[in-house]
Parts: structure tokens; C-alpha cells; sequence
């Protein structure tokens, strides 16, 4: 394996790390906080996400805020407070990235 396959695992299971440690749901987690965690620069960190998953690092933040709204909604939680615990800023922001993930 050559070292930047071996820096692009790496970074790819450090960013899959972040997210299964649900730091998705803080609403102001940017792709500069992301990469900062990552230790590199913002253009590498996006550029693995979407070599590696074929979306953007918004998209995918998208996609566990959302999972994490489904799961919330199954459970009871009403559904004018999911946008605050699934990460989202406002109901409309959570209503669009469900928008684009059906579409």
C-alpha cells in the first residue's frame, strides 16, 4: 500500500471515528473543525470524503443528522424538537436535507 493510500485509510477511519462518536449533532461542526480534528487541511479531508463516499463532507453530515432525526422520531420524540437534538438549525434546515436525501 503506498503512503497516500495508507494517509487516506487513515484519515477516512478518523473521520468515520468522529462521526460514530455522534459529534454530528453539534450544530456548529464544520468541515474546518472536522479537518482540525483530522489533523489536515480542509481541501484533503473533503476531497477523502468524497474519493471515499462519493458525497460532500455536507452531505454526509447531512445524512447522520438525518438518521439520527429518524431514530429520535421513533422513539417519540416530538417532532418540533428533533431538529434541535439531531444537529440541524431550524426545521427547515432539517425538512431540506430530508428534501434532498429522497430526491
Amino acid at each position: 500500500m503506498t503512503t497516500d493510500k495508507k494517509v487516506t485509510e487513515s484519515l477516512f477511519e478518523l473521520f468515520c471515528n468522529l462521526m460514530e462518536n455522534k459529534i454530528f449533532l453539534i450544530t456548529e461542526f464544520n468541515l474546518k473543525d472536522a479537518s482540525i480534528l483530522c489533523n489536515c487541511s480542509s481541501l484533503v479531508l473533503e476531497q477523502t470524503i468524497n474519493k471515499k463516499l462519493g458525497f460532500s463532507f455536507t452531505q454526509i453530515i447531512s445524512l447522520y443528522r438525518v438518521g439520527y432525526a429518524r431514530k429520535l422520531l421513533s422513539i417519540g420524540v416530538s417532532y418540533a424538537f428533533v431538529y434541535k437534538y439531531s444537529g440541524f438549525n431550524s426545521v427547515k434546515e432539517l425538512e431540506k436535507a430530508m428534501e434532498c436525501i429522497v430526491n
